[in-house]
Formats: C-alpha cells, structure tokens, sequence
C-alpha cells in the first residue's frame, strides 16, 4: 500500500512539471520521432460546415485545342496601262505608265465578294459569276474611252504611283477567291493555312502572301462531340461549405474512384452542349 502512494506522488510530480511531449512510432521498421511544446499550440480555427451531396453523373470535358476552321481568301491583283491621247499618231504609253499593284478590300467586302461572287471595280464596272477556287482574268478600261474607229478620249487619274492628265487606262484584274480549312490552335492562338502561314487567330483576318486576304471566324464555337475530349464520366460528390466571411458558398466536386482521384472546385457557369449547363474551374 505503501509503495502505491508514493508511486502516485512520483507520477503527480512529474505531470505538474511536464512541458512537453515526446511520441515514438513502434510501427514501422524505422525509427519515427515526433516532438510537439505543450505551452505552444497553434490556433486552431473552427471547421466550416458543409454539405455534401451525391451527383449521379457529371462530365470532365476538355475543349480540343486544335480543330478545323474554315476561311476565306480574297487575292486581286491588276497590271494597269496608262496612254495618252494623240490627234497625229497612235496612243503612247506615258513616262512609268505600267505598273502592277494588289487592291485591299478588307474583311467586310472580301465576305460580300464570296457572297455575291462578283467584284466592282473601283472606277466603275463590276464582274459577276466569280468561281471559287479558280483565277478569273478580265480586262476594264478604268479612265477615258477608246472604240473601234480609234476614237480616244482622256481624263485624269491618280494613284498612289504619280498623276496624269488626258490618259486612258486600262487595267487587267486577276481575281482569286479562295475556301478551304485550316487549322486552329487555340492554346497558341494561331490558325495555320494549308500554305503553311500562320496567322494570329483571335484577329479572325490576316494577309497570307499566296492567297491574299483571309477571313475566318471562332465566334461561334461549335458544341459537337468531336469538339471536346471527355476526361471523365461519372458519379461525384458536391460539397457545398461557407466561406470565412459566411457570403457565399464554396461548391467542390470531388471525384474517387479506384483508377482516378481529383477535386474540382467551380468557378463560373457556362451554357455548352445542347445549352446544358457547365462549370469552369
């Protein structure tokens, strides 16, 4: 009985002057020491509730990062002739009265050009049933008049080359239009023609140096299978918790199955596929 109460006083002692702890893991093969001050706890902030839920099928979708883009080209081209009028001899050639130059039309008007499949020209003219895919040749007197009995009457014309007063000029147009697909990738924001040139793809238009003006457009992403991989198939839970300054909800969906484990937490909601409603992490 003896040897009990002072067992107890020795234990009592040696708790009321403890302050700290040393744990030893006997487990495992090796050694494992864990130290921890007993006077020294860190905080410890109280859990948020939560909510969880079980969803029955969600997908993990992953946008292809390269697709098919169709576009459009628009290349005219034009071989300009500049004479002038002679009362006494035939028409000649004015000094740097043969030059060549590319005319722009820009986006809008290269997609009314495969629209209507016909080009106006810039003085007055128009040529229809362009066919697309193929070089149309055709000539137009753009200043002045001629007629078959030699008839020349001339007029002023001005381009970016000089300006000629009594001139008649005709020019030859070669006209391209062009369709196809090409490639666009969206992690670079490139669109690659089947020419090899890379255009940037957000501008949805670029010059390329063999087919002229290319438009194109991604505004309307196209919500088919084949446009998105599908990572993952099946059940989840979703587990709703408030935030530290209790506004709004944090929503998480966590995955665990035997071949994959991973959490999602949402950020945004979009509407894809068929207007079913999607997340964004």
């Amino acid at each position: 009985m003896y040897f009990i109460q002072v067992l107890f006083i020795v234990i009592s002692y040696i708790i009321n002057v403890t302050l700290g702890f040393i744990a030893y893991d006997c487990g495992g093969s090796n050694l494992n020491i864990t130290s921890f001050d007993s006077l020294e706890v860190e905080k410890c902030d109280i859990p948020t509730p939560t909510e969880t839920q079980q969803i029955q099928r969600i997908q993990l979708l992953q946008h292809i990062e390269t697709y098919p883009v169709m576009y459009k080209s628009c290349l005219i081209s034009v071989d300009y002739l500049i004479t002038r009028c002679s009362a006494f001899e035939d028409a000649q050639v004015v000094d740097g009265g043969y030059f060549s130059d590319i005319i722009e039309l820009g986006s809008a008007r290269c997609s009314e050009v495969h629209q209507k499949q016909s080009y106006n020209f810039p003085l007055g003219g128009v040529v229809t049933d362009l066919k697309i895919n193929e070089t149309t040749y055709v000539s137009n007197t753009m200043v002045g008049s001629l007629d078959k009995h030699g008839n020349c009457k001339g007029a002023i014309f001005k381009s970016n080359k000089g300006e000629w007063e009594n001139v008649v000029v005709q020019a030859k147009f070669k006209i391209l239009l062009s369709e196809g697909m090409a490639t666009a990738n969206t992690k670079d924001n490139v669109l690659i023609l089947p020419t090899g040139t890379k255009l940037k793809l957000s501008d949805n238009y670029g010059i390329d140096a063999f087919k002229g003006e290319t438009i194109w457009s991604i505004s309307n992403i196209n919500c088919e299978e084949h446009d998105f991989s599908v990572l993952y198939d099946g059940p989840a839970s979703l587990i709703t918790s408030n935030t530290i300054d209790d506004i709004s909800n944090t929503y998480t969906y966590i995955v665990e199955t035997d071949k994959i484990v991973f959490a999602l937490k949402k950020v945004k909601k979009n509407l894809r596929l068929h207007r079913n409603p999607s997340y964004s992490d």
